[in-house]
């Protein structure tokens, strides 16, 4: 919301045009910012599972909360198509 609204950028002007397209179209590879794909990613990853680790769960039950939040992201949280190799790094 904050990259939305406060910032106004163009990624997250999400519609429901754009959340059908990301889900009909498939997964591409991106080209981002080498800081963006293997640092960012990896971080956000990083929140995820820790969160779920905060929570009580183990190793293999938060495991799934990264791969999750980073799928809720690509497909639904962009316009741009989801990236398979943010995926992967996250």
């Amino acid at each position: 919301m904050f990259d939305r609204y406060a910032l106004n950028s163009d990624f997250a002007q999400t519609t429901l045009n754009s959340l059908k397209r990301n889900f009909t179209d498939g997964m591409v590879w991106d080209n981002d910012f080498f800081i963006t794909n293997l640092f960012a990613h990896p971080y956000h990853g990083n929140l995820y599972f820790n969160a779920a680790r905060s929570n009580g769960l183990n190793f293999w039950e938060s495991a799934p909360y990264a791969l999750g939040g980073s799928l809720m992201w690509e497909f639904l949280g962009e316009t741009e198509p989801p990236a398979i190799n943010d995926v992967i790094a996250t």
